[in-house]
């Protein structure tokens, strides 16, 4: 049970720091388009900026919903990146393979750390 625990806490931190990097490169990718934009895309690009970071903080706190939604997001801006940007796919597909690894170590972490939680395992 000890080594268990210790292998999902390493989960919890490669899935919360793989997470931090990413918001912190969107929010970054969303800054130097701000001077281009029109106040309709700044007003977008601030509620991006506010649901990923509300999504980061669910899965510092071990939300399972949050945990999800954030690797939902994740592929959907990928995949929506890739259709607009098709000349960078080998840059985007060496990414999403990367941070998508992360982002799955995450998740089995978080519903490891519910379900040793269930059990009465101490974190």
């Amino acid at each position: 049970m000890d080594r268990e625990v210790l292998r999902i806490k390493s989960y919890l931190k490669i899935g919360l720091y793989s997470s931090l990097f990413f918001a912190v490169l969107k929010i970054v990718a969303e800054l130097i388009k701000i001077p281009k934009s029109s106040p309709v895309e700044i007003s977008v690009i601030l509620l991006d900026f506010v649901m990923v970071a509300g999504l980061v903080y669910g899965i510092s706190k071990r939300s399972r919903i949050c945990a999800i939604l954030f690797a939902v997001y994740f592929f959907t801006d990928r995949v929506y990146t890739q259709s607009l940007y098709p000349e960078a796919s080998d840059f985007t597909m060496v990414y999403l393979l990367a941070f998508g690894v992360t982002q799955l170590q995450g998740l089995r972490g978080i519903f490891g750390y519910h379900r040793l939680l269930k059990k009465g395992a101490a974190f």
